[in-house]
């Protein structure tokens, strides 16, 4: 019996330590608050071309068009264009000589699915090159072609293209 109260005891000592801690946790007092997180995210476009130069080498009429491509990656979070503006016509200083825009004309390709438009034709100013998507390292390729003849005078020519790419 003895062994039993024992037992009672320690029962009822064990129920009045759960039933102080629940009082205890009945009575808890607690206070919540929340927070706006924000973040501000610029619209951002990255250019690059694989070269500063567009070599077309040494064009004979009797083998004309040269051809030579020109890579290029946009990376931008918003949709985006590329133009090209031509500084001038290709120009052969000691002939004092341009040859025709509609002999120096590109074309577009590309195997991204992010690239919505491609341009071609002659250069001018604010030419449509290609528009697209927002995404990273979208790549495409810029191809030269030109077609020269025998009216065109020997010697050495360049024009300058500026290409820019704008968010949209």
């Amino acid at each position: 019996m003895r062994g039993r109260m024992k037992a009672v005891g320690l029962l009822v000592g064990v129920l009045g330590v759960m039933v102080m801690c629940w009082g205890g946790v009945a009575n808890a007092a607690t206070d919540s608050k929340s927070v706006t997180v924000t973040a501000a995210i610029p619209a951002l476009i990255r250019l690059t071309l694989n070269s500063g130069t567009v070599d077309l080498g040494s064009v004979d009429p009797e083998t004309s068009p040269a051809t030579a491509t020109l890579g290029a990656s946009v990376s931008s979070n918003r949709p985006w264009n590329l133009t090209v503006s031509k500084g001038s016509d290709l120009y052969n200083n000691n002939d004092n000589y341009y040859i025709p825009s509609s002999q120096l004309t590109f074309t577009v390709t590309t195997s991204d699915g992010r690239v919505t438009s491609t341009g071609s034709g002659e250069f001018g100013t604010g030419t449509q090159v290609a528009a697209g998507n927002r995404g990273g390292n979208i790549s495409l390729n810029v191809n030269y072609r030109l077609v020269v003849t025998y009216d065109d005078p020997a010697g050495n020519y360049s024009a300058t293209h500026t290409y820019t790419a704008t968010t949209l």
